[in-house]
C-alpha cells in the first residue's frame, strides 16, 4: 500500500504471480462458497486459491488502509494488481466495499493473444507517473 500525495490517491497494490507458492494458490482453482457476495449466499463461490490468499492478508490490508483513509480521507482509494495480483485486488476491493468504503479497481493485463482469442478482447491499462 501506497500513499500517492501528486495524485491524492491511497494505492493497494497486490503483486502477480512470482514464485511456486503463487502458482501452486492459482492451481486451486476449484470455488469455494462465501459471504463476500451477502450472507447465506450459496451463488457467491470465489477461486479457492485466490480466497484463501485474500483471508490471509485481509486483516492487514483493511487495517493498513483504514488507518491511510483516516489520515487522508479527501484520497480516492484504488486498488490494482496483475494475475494473482489483480484477483486479489478484486476481492479486496468487493470487501472493503462492503465495509462501506468507496474504492476504484483497476486490473492490469498486458496484451496476450491467447487472452484475447479466448475472450475476444484486450484489456490494457499503462500505468503513468501522472495518474491512472
Amino acid at each position: 500500500m501506497a500513499v500517492d500525495d501528486t495524485n491524492h490517491l491511497v494505492v493497494l497494490a497486490f503483486q502477480g504471480t512470482a514464485n511456486t507458492l503463487n502458482k501452486l494458490t492459482d492451481a486451486a482453482f476449484l470455488p469455494v462458497s462465501t459471504e463476500l457476495c451477502g450472507s447465506g449466499d450459496d451463488e457467491c463461490k470465489i477461486h479457492r486459491g485466490f480466497w484463501h490468499a485474500w483471508q490471509d492478508v485481509e486483516t492487514i490490508v483493511t487495517d493498513s488502509v483504514l488507518r491511510a483513509v483516516i489520515a487522508h480521507p479527501a484520497y480516492r482509494v484504488i486498488a490494482t494488481g496483475h494475475s494473482l495480483g489483480g484477483a486479489l485486488a478484486a476481492l479486496a476491493a468487493t470487501s472493503l466495499r462492503n465495509g462501506g468504503m468507496s474504492v476504484d479497481l483497476v486490473r492490469l493485463i498486458s496484451r496476450n493473444n491467447s487472452f484475447q482469442q479466448a475472450y475476444g478482447i484486450v484489456v490494457h491499462i499503462r500505468p503513468t507517473a501522472t495518474g491512472v
